[in-house]
């Protein structure tokens, strides 16, 4: 699609958002649905959209992780053309049940784990287990960091196959090995080193030289990478992005800053850039890179509306406390 049209697409697609869901709503909300909307090459209906955030509504209670700033992402995620919403709403349900039982509290990134799951019901426990092992694997190594936002991560990866244990230890070891290279240790470190583990459990001894390139060449080029965007590197790495499709997210990233809709919201442009390239893969590319390209770019959007709505929260704290600017 030529950046013209997208950037059409985005604008259009962000108003008739903003107009459905009501102007008090945080405008990084509403410019991440947008931006799946049109990332995902789907057209927003405003009617369904809102049929399923009432049936969400329906079947949550008051207390709800699905009621908090995450609800209208979550509503754009179970919006499907062919399916009932009610179904999408219980699968979610079904597969959040599944995690609870193996031993997850239920939290904003518990539902967004259940979209990384199967919707076969049968394979819905075994998945759920094989990322409690991960997790606690996870956890071993980093007691602290690893927290309920890791839950996407261990769902994911835990349905490859490996041993828990080992992918656990890669992911210390990339870790370790990106921290001199001019990342800051945190939690968003710890998601991409995650995210290095999704072609193979076993240590890869290019893989940090990949990721540190990446990042270097979307630096010369201007773009600022700070430390929510350590996600989008590593996901860009995974995807073995050669350079000539980096120029491609590059270009994309100029165009996409020049809009008015980015003027308060720059550190939104990149995500929006690696999805748009992360498309054009699935589109072009052969059926081995469809599949993990698919899986990705699912794994960015529920990474992106984590982070989104963890904003929104924050946002909505600080004005109920008189804080802000």
């Amino acid at each position: 699609m030529k950046m013209v049209q997208v950037k059409e697409d985005l604008l259009a697609t962000f108003e008739q958002v903003k107009s459905t869901i009501g102007w008090t709503v945080d405008k990084r909300i509403a410019l991440s649905i947008a931006s799946y909307y049109v990332t995902t090459g789907k057209t927003f209906d405003g009617k369904r959209f809102l049929a399923t955030s009432d049936v969400i509504k329906q079947k949550s209670g008051w207390t709800s992780p699905l009621r908090s700033h995450i609800h209208y992402m979550m509503a754009a995620f179970l919006t499907r053309e062919e399916e009932d919403p009610s179904i999408s709403i219980d699968n979610l349900l079904a597969k959040k049940d599944s995690l609870k039982s193996a031993g997850f509290k239920t939290n904003v990134y518990s539902y967004l784990a259940a979209l990384l799951m199967s919707d076969e019901k049968p394979l819905q426990d075994t998945e759920a287990a094989q990322a409690k092992l991960l997790y606690d694997a996870m956890k071993a190594h980093h007691p602290f960091l690893t927290q309920p936002d890791d839950v996407p991560y261990a769902v994911m990866l835990g349905r490859l196959p490996g041993d828990a244990k080992e992918r656990a230890a890669t992911m210390n070891r990339y870790y370790m090995e990106l921290r001199p290279q001019g990342f800051y240790m945190g939690n968003e470190l710890q998601w991409m080193s995650q995210i290095l583990t999704y072609k193979s459990p076993s240590y890869q001894a290019n893989i940090v030289g990949q990721a540190v390139h990446l990042r270097d060449q979307l630096k010369s080029a201007g773009i600022k990478i700070k430390s929510m965007h350590y996600v989008m590197v590593g996901f860009l790495a995974a995807l073995e992005i050669r350079d000539e499709e980096l120029q491609h997210v590059i270009e994309t990233y100029r165009q996409l800053e020049t809009m008015k809709l980015f003027n308060w919201y720059k550190d939104m442009v990149l995500p929006i850039a690696v999805q748009l390239e992360t498309k054009h893969i699935i589109d072009n590319e052969s059926t081995t890179s469809v599949s993990f390209a698919t899986t990705i770019e699912l794994m960015m959007q529920a990474q992106q509306a984590a982070m989104i709505a963890s904003m929104a929260a924050t946002s909505a704290a600080v004005a109920s406390t008189g804080g802000g600017e």
